[in-house]
């Protein structure tokens, strides 16, 4: 080929290495084709068996017909049950886990609560339902607020009366200074001759104390002083002045009618003092 015997020789020394150096890579990829086959083939047989598996158990999973489906309580039913009734898995996994969560259902409507459940399918088996384990309405009844104890007017001080809204310090003090000054009360409408005080005012009043009538001090018109007969709420120390005067002129006064004798003395007038006169 025109090559000297040197070069002959070089080339002959030089072609086997060439040779090797070409059949490496393909060598090397045959090898790599080799082990990934090999694990190629590994994932195939497990993939085979994993849907075999999964074929196995859809085989096994028996799926009502609408109408083989028995009476059920919606919230009592498990995810095996739902895919039995032909919900798939994921639905039923939402119902169950709406359950845990303590989700409740009161009507058939309230199924379309259910992320994905499909209404015709809803439609199917809503009269399957049955509501048996709802809660008593009354175990949601509101309670109804404390109330306080009740205690009569005649016992309440001027501090427990501004309990009623609307009463202060002031009007509590005048309130109370009236009951203790008068004797106490034989009637509510008494409160009317408190200053200030109005018809929505005693109402008040009296929704917050209970009511007695009694009259626990009455005073002796025939022989209390002048000073003694002005001091009682209903009596006036110009009152007060022609009581004494007549009693001095005429004697003593028998009942309260006789005060009636004294022209200036209204029947209404009596009327409201005598509860609390004594002869």
């Amino acid at each position: 080929m025109g090559f000297t015997k040197r070069e002959s020789k070089g080339f002959i020394l030089v072609m086997p290495t060439l040779i090797i150096l070409y059949f490496i890579p393909i060598i090397f990829q045959r090898c790599i084709n080799n082990h990934h086959k090999q694990e190629y083939d590994q994932y195939i047989m497990e993939a085979e068996r994993f849907f075999a598996l999964q074929r196995e158990a859809v085989d096994s999973t028996v799926i009502l017909a609408p109408d083989q489906i028995p009476l059920f309580d919606p919230n009592k039913v498990d995810k095996d049950f739902l895919v039995k009734m032909g919900i798939k898995d994921p639905v039923a996994a939402n119902w169950e886990n709406y359950l845990k969560r303590g989700g409740l259902f009161r009507e058939w409507e309230d199924v379309r609560k259910i992320y994905g459940l499909e209404e015709g399918f809803l439609l199917s088996i809503k009269d399957r339902m049955v509501f048996d384990t709802l809660p008593d309405k009354k175990a949601y009844k509101r309670p109804s607020s404390p109330t306080l104890a009740k205690i009569p007017f005649s016992e309440a001080d001027s501090i427990v009366l501004q309990i009623v809204p609307g009463i202060g310090g002031v009007m509590a003090g005048r309130i109370i200074k009236f009951r203790d000054n008068v004797g106490g009360l034989h009637q509510k409408s008494q409160l009317l001759d408190v200053y200030g005080v109005e018809e929505e005012l005693v109402e008040k009043i009296f929704d917050h104390f209970t009511f007695e009538p009694g009259i626990s001090r009455k005073i002796n018109i025939n022989t209390s002083v002048l000073t003694d007969l002005s001091q009682h709420p209903y009596i006036s120390y110009a009152q007060a002045k022609v009581i004494v005067a007549y009693r001095d002129q005429h004697g003593p006064f028998l009942n309260s009618d006789d005060l009636l004798k004294i022209k200036i003395f209204t029947p209404e007038w009596v009327n409201n003092i005598a509860p609390y006169l004594s002869f």
